[in-house]
């Protein structure tokens, strides 16, 4: 947490402003790396709530190469519903739930 702490500071003390397409913005800051053993636990952000079943679900999703949100669904994450589903997308689809991972 402490890494994570220190570049959110580094990045707003000494970041650069970029437009985004939203026109909020963002600050970057490029190249930093933090390294965690994992012998010591799961390295969650706690600054905030972690959907941790979802995080899991999505990394199982992942590792088995699918591209179809219905798998994801069967275990309640929908967190790829936006881009399954957005209209850009749906004339691109394979098929109902195409996600376009692969």
């Amino acid at each position: 947490m402490r890494q994570y702490l220190a570049i959110l500071r580094k990045a707003i003390d000494n970041g650069v402003d970029r437009a985004d397409r939203t026109g909020v913005g963002t600050r970057a800051i490029f190249g930093e790396v933090m390294r965690f053993d994992m012998a010591e636990g799961f390295p969650a952000v706690t600054t905030k709530r972690l959907a941790f079943r979802s995080v899991l679900g999505e990394l199982l999703w992942f590792l088995a190469g699918s591209s179809d949100v219905n798998e994801l669904h069967a275990l309640g994450v929908r967190i790829w519903d936006g881009n399954a589903y957005a209209p850009y997308w749906l004339p691109k689809a394979r098929f109902e739930g195409d996600a376009g991972r692969n």
